[in-house]
């Protein structure tokens, strides 16, 4: 091999690696900017789902909050009905 064909062939092997290797920091970059939009549409549904079960858990609290007060409404009226035969 002569001298111009060993430059030749170092400098396209050169060439090759300086290319790979922005190819692959533009495919890292890409990879990343994927994986963050898959990250926020990931949050996003995560706060509708707790969005909407803390809703519903208000609205059992709601309800909750409605037998316990019927409960203790119930509770009095036994209690007057205990005084009553006493």
């Amino acid at each position: 091999m002569s001298h111009s064909s060993t430059f030749f062939l170092l400098s396209v092997l050169m060439l090759l690696t300086v290319l790979l290797v922005f190819a692959m920091k533009y495919w890292s970059a890409a990879r990343r900017a994927d994986m963050q939009i898959a990250y926020a549409n990931n949050y996003r549904e995560l706060a509708e789902k707790l969005a909407t079960l803390q809703g519903a858990s208000t609205s059992k609290l709601g309800a909750l909050e409605h037998d316990v007060g019927d409960m203790n409404a119930r509770l009095a009226r036994i209690e007057k009905i205990l005084r009553e035969v006493e």
